[in-house]
């Protein structure tokens, strides 16, 4: 073999492992946007699940929302803080 045959054989070898490099990367910066998306998914499904969070809503789902600032001042206060 020339030196010329080996030249041409390690650029492609180096051209090639550049482009799996690259495609390997593009794949881990996929598979990292999808494992944040996860978490970011996971931890607002915790928040969701908290005591307060059920009281708040069953509050707004079965009770009268106050509609003038009169009926929001007759609340107890702890009410008007949630």
């Amino acid at each position: 073999m020339s030196y010329e045959t080996i030249a041409n054989i390690a650029n492609i070898s180096l051209a090639l492992s550049f482009l799996v490099a690259l495609l390997f990367g593009i794949f881990q910066v996929r598979d990292a946007a999808k494992d944040r998306k996860e978490r970011r998914t996971m931890e607002a499904l915790r928040s969701f699940q908290s005591r307060d969070f059920a009281e708040l809503d069953g509050r707004l789902t079965y009770h009268k929302s106050p509609t003038t600032f009169k009926e929001f001042e007759q609340l107890q206060l702890h009410e008007q803080a949630k």
